[in-house]
């Protein structure tokens, strides 16, 4: 079965806000777990924001945004 866009990119999203979401247990790891497993953690979550979410967030603001921002008019809806 072939998905839609909107489907893809929901499960993309998901998958992104499942890493986001894991965030304060890294933190909270730093107070109590072994220094090599915060370390590791630490690293996991590196890989994560260099590699995939800060590439996936400048994608968004180059292309989509300026083009929803067409879409809309140009009411500066996208700003925020």
């Amino acid at each position: 079965m072939t998905q839609t866009l909107p489907q893809v990119a929901h499960e993309h999203h998901e998958r992104l806000l499942h890493r986001v979401n894991g965030m304060p247990e890294i933190a909270d790891n730093l107070l109590t777990a072994k220094a090599e497993d915060a370390v590791r953690g630490l690293d996991d979550l590196s890989a994560f924001l260099t590699g995939t979410l800060v590439p996936h967030v400048d994608s968004a603001e180059r292309t989509l945004y300026p083009e929803l921002e067409r879409m809309f008019q140009n009411r500066h809806s996208m700003a925020p």
